[in-house]
């Protein structure tokens, strides 16, 4: 028999959404959902299942518990699949896996055959890889698989996004296994150590059970190892350290120390947990988009995490929480953190996208990424020769993308592999992917793989195996040719000034001597804001880089140039080596025109100050009715200034109001001005002008409030959608309300207005009942001396 979890409680509800499409499911840490909802849905299914989770470790051991519950070994109908480790067999019907390795199943089987459920599990982290599977499924569904069934599950996300993303039922499930207690305990940033083992100390007299200590990263779990007891019993749970005994050693063991990253946040129970001391703080590798380069950065987790660290002490009886900050700062928590999609390189994503022949502007997206990240992306791949000039993916795209690892390593492995060099490559890639420390002399590589831990051998002799190379013992340093053709982002041009830049223009500082030559290579470095420090740069040869580096002309507008706004630049590779005032023809000067326009936001095109009121019109609409297109970026648009171009002299004459126009269309463009016009005609027979805020949702007019005199309604427009905010004003032009809800106006607030109003403005009407009096501009002379005249 197996406990009762809270989790038991929905299973009615999400059987029966999940018959249909699916469900999001939201239920707290430790209410058993990653353990549960799977095999409710291998009994009620003839097809495969598969569950996604964040991290290898986690699928591990949700593998285990989950083939123990139907008393089988994993491998039977619960296996597993990682990249190089599978664990799953010809009667696995359900299977365990991460995101990465999901997105390559993906790649080779687009229409998942045989699959008929898939679980995203862990939902509220949001890691590049979870948003692309999310992208990727509903391109599936989209293309090949209505009958696909969903399921997100999370412990602490807030659904309503995606909710109405999916179009999705939500089903939650209350309350939690056992009672959790928290003590907010902060320590003092540089002692954090010893405070901490002394905290440890204390703990283990006091309670049963393994303490379950969150640390950022592998250099934090050391020094709280060095400071902990040599009496004190520890293990380490991060990525580079095996963990396939984990599980078994625990349930075994004496009250044990765990010193963990965030891989133990997510996820199975470890067994033995009644005690969770929490650092508050998590490492995460950032790519910078300009450079490429990876660093590691620690933040704050967010309150979602440190709900989700706590919940493990609760799983197995009553738990406590230590959180090493205090209550106040807890407060100060962001509630989660932003998506990765939102800051991440987007390369690999591009490139996956690429393959399925999905593009930025035809995907789903539950957070859309920005159109700088994905730009940068396409021309790094089309610089290494991965999309070719039309953007399809070539065939050293298609290799990129299926040897699942950074799309840069693979791209440097290929390249060596091409000049047979693949060995000192994969070797190379391997450092690189891994962190290890490089040195400013590329001879000392060989010392570095040799005293480097042995993860990185495991790391090269897996992307050995995928590219078909066999590893040498020796390594040697890449020649210069093969460094400038696999890595040309990574170049740094020394100018004779001693200025140093990357092809982005960012600015160059070296943490040490720069290299004596005018090229080199960036193998580590750190984003200063303002520009890169270059921790470990490689020099090249000059004569090389120049014999490898394509180089090019090209003309280009800019109206911040002087005199005609145009200029000759000379390129090499990826650098702009020099500029020149160029008067160009027609035919180049056009297509500078064209480039420039594609490269700028709409809101700095000539003239566009004269399509603002359309653009605002426009938007409005579109927010109140999505099936109005979006907004077409400057690239597309610039396809259609084409024809606008031919007769122009100078670009600020080009007409932006006509091109919109002519993107939208005739019949689309007469709607518009039916559903959302410039002017609105008042009571008084004149016609206002109309006011759009797309931002804020409103349409106002201003008019004097006499002019309103006898209007029962707030006027609508947009099929009745939208109120028209009235500014009603006094006679000298003040206003004296904005009104959206008219007859409350007339009731309640018109009768103060007249009596405050009608001694100021006496030749003014301000009648006792507005509804009967004539709507009017006119003061009570002109209103007598027409009633006269007629």
């Amino acid at each position: 028999m197996t406990p009762h979890l809270p989790v038991d409680a929905i299973r009615e509800p999400v059987l029966s959404h999940w018959r249909n499409r699916g469900c999001l499911v939201q239920s707290p840490p430790g209410s058993g959902k990653t353990t549960r909802i799977p095999l409710w849905l291998l009994e009620a299914s003839e097809q495969e299942v598969v569950l996604l989770l964040p991290r290898r470790l986690p699928v591990k051991l949700a593998a285990k518990r989950l083939a123990e519950q139907r008393g089988e070994p994993v491998g039977q109908s619960v296996g597993y699949r990682l990249r190089d480790d599978n664990q799953a067999g010809p009667r696995t019907r359900l299977t365990v896996t991460t995101y990465g390795s999901f997105i390559r199943r993906l790649q080779n089987d687009p229409g998942l055959e045989g699959v008929g459920t898939v679980i995203l599990d862990e939902f509220h982290e949001r890691q590049l890889d979870q948003d692309t599977c999310l992208t990727l499924l509903h391109a599936c569904r989209d293309l090949f698989r209505d009958d696909l069934k969903l399921l997100v599950m999370s412990a602490t996300l807030t659904l309503d996004t995606l909710q109405k993303a999916l179009d999705l039922p939500r089903v939650e499930s209350d309350g939690e296994l056992h009672p959790l207690a928290f003590r907010y305990h902060p320590v003092d940033d540089k002692r954090w150590p010893v405070e901490l083992a002394r905290l440890l100390s204390q703990v283990r007299q006091e309670r049963d059970g393994h303490q379950l200590v969150f640390l950022p990263g592998l250099r934090e779990i050391e020094q709280t190892a060095r400071a902990l007891s040599d009496s004190v019993p520890n293990c380490v749970v991060h990525s580079q350290v095996p963990q396939d005994d984990l599980y078994e050693r625990l349930e075994s063991a004496g009250p044990t120390v765990i010193l963990s990253t965030n891989i133990a946040e997510s996820s199975v129970t470890l067994p033995g947990v009644r005690t969770v001391i929490d650092l508050g703080l998590e490492r995460y590798p950032v790519i910078n988009p300009l450079t490429g380069l990876t660093e590691l950065k620690t933040r704050r987790i967010s309150k979602s995490s440190a709900t989700q660290r706590a919940g493990r002490a609760a799983r197995l009886g009553p738990g406590l929480c230590y959180r090493l900050w205090s209550e106040s700062a807890h407060d100060a928590l962001a509630p989660d953190q932003p998506p990765e999609i939102t800051q991440a390189d987007l390369t690999p994503l591009v490139l996956t996208l690429n393959a399925w022949g999905l593009d930025r502007h035809d995907a789903f997206w539950l957070s859309a990424p920005t159109a700088g990240r994905w730009q940068a992306a396409h021309e790094r791949l089309r610089d290494w020769g991965a999309l070719d000039n039309q953007g399809r993916l070539t065939g050293h795209g298609q290799q990129l993308d299926t040897l699942g690892v950074e799309p840069a390593l693979a791209h440097l492995a290929l390249v060596g592999r091409r000049h047979d060099r693949g060995s000192d490559a994969v070797w190379l890639a391997a450092c690189l992917a891994r962190g290890e420390p490089l040195t400013d002399e590329p001879s000392n590589l060989t010392e570095t793989v040799q005293q480097a831990h042995p993860a990185l051998k495991r790391e090269a002799g897996r992307l050995a195996r995928r590219l078909g190379i066999t590893l040498d013992g020796r390594v040697r340093p890449l020649p210069d040719a093969v460094l400038v053709e696999a890595l040309p982002h990574w170049l740094i041009r020394i100018e004779p000034t001693g200025r140093a830049r990357m092809n982005t223009g960012r600015e160059v500082r070296f943490a040490t001597r720069p290299p004596s030559s005018a090229w080199a290579l960036l193998l580590h470095g750190r984003d200063k804001g303002s520009s890169i420090q270059a921790d470990v740069a490689w020099p090249l040869d000059e004569q090389t880089v120049q014999t490898r580096l394509p180089e090019r002309t090209r003309v280009v507008f800019d109206p911040a140039y002087r005199h005609s706004g145009f200029a000759e630049q000379r390129w090499l590779g990826p650098f702009l080596m020099s500029e020149q005032p160029s008067r160009p023809d027609s035919d180049t000067r056009q297509s500078a025109w064209l480039d420039w326009l594609a490269r700028t936001p709409l809101d700095h095109w000539p003239n566009v100050d004269r399509a603002l009121g359309w653009l605002e019109r426009y938007r409005l609409l579109r927010r109140l009715d999505p099936e109005w297109p979006n907004l077409p970026d400057s690239e597309s648009l610039s396809e259609l200034a084409e024809p606008y171009l031919g007769s122009l002299e100078r670009l600020d004459a080009l007409d932006t109001l006509a091109i919109l126009q002519a993107w939208l269309g005739y019949d689309a463009c007469r709607r518009l001005d039916d559903l959302c016009p410039t002017r609105w005609e008042a009571p008084s027979g004149r016609h206002c002008e109309l006011v759009y805020d797309a931002v804020h949702d409103r349409v106002s007019a201003a008019l004097k409030l006499q002019e309103a005199f006898g209007l029962a309604d707030t006027p609508k427009l947009a099929g009745g959608r939208q109120a028209i905010t009235l500014d009603l004003q006094a006679p000298n032009g003040r206003t004296l309300a904005r009104v959206t809800d008219l007859p409350h106006f007339w009731r309640s607030v018109y009768p103060q207005v007249r009596k405050e109003m009608r001694g100021r403005y006496n030749k003014h009407p301000w009648p006792e009942d507005p509804m009967t009096a004539a709507a009017t501009r006119a003061t009570n002379r002109q209103l007598r001396r027409t009633q006269d005249l007629s």
